[in-house]
């Protein structure tokens, strides 16, 4: 519930039509990590059962094809980010991807739990404290551009644009 709070702080400069995006993208993202586990449980089960009977698992080709653009297109992005983080992104990790993607769902029944019993506890990861950023040229410069960009975008996008590719 904090990521709504904190998403929506201002919601009425982003318009009807981008405050609806925001609530229908967050929308889906939840609801997409609490529906991944039984996804890839049925898909799993599917797939034993027919191996178990000696077929093939009969998969219409528009659902093989969009559970393979899904996968895709979230390892693209899982590249990107990590290319961007400076953070190594293999072959191993998209093989653990799933997995990893399917317990989001227990997360999500974890989440709805606490907040029928508890709704005003968070859970929050300890970490260890941040250091000191020191001051950088750039500084004065993302506080202009904070103060003129768009709504729609910070400091650091508006300064420095990163190539997709």
């Amino acid at each position: 519930m904090q990521t709504w709070g904190v998403h929506t702080r201002r919601p009425w400069r982003l318009g009807a039509r981008g405050a609806f995006a925001l609530m229908m993208t967050v929308g889906a993202a939840v609801v997409s990590a609490a529906v991944n586990g039984p996804t890839m449980a049925w898909v799993a089960a599917t797939v034993l059962v027919a191996a178990m009977a000696g077929l093939s698992p009969e998969t219409p080709a528009l659902a093989l094809s969009v559970l393979v653009l899904g996968a895709a297109s979230a390892w693209l992005s899982c590249v990107i980010g990590a290319r961007r983080a400076g953070v190594p992104y293999g072959p191993a990790d998209m093989i653990a991807a799933p997995a990893y993607w399917a317990l989001q769902s227990l997360a999500a029944v974890h989440a709805g739990w606490r907040l029928v019993r508890e709704p005003f506890a968070w859970d929050k990861t300890r970490h260890r404290r941040d250091t000191p950023v020191a001051q950088t040229a750039t500084a004065p410069a993302h506080a202009v551009l904070d103060e003129r960009a768009s709504d729609r975008l910070s400091a650091g996008h508006a300064a420095a644009p990163q190539p997709v590719a």
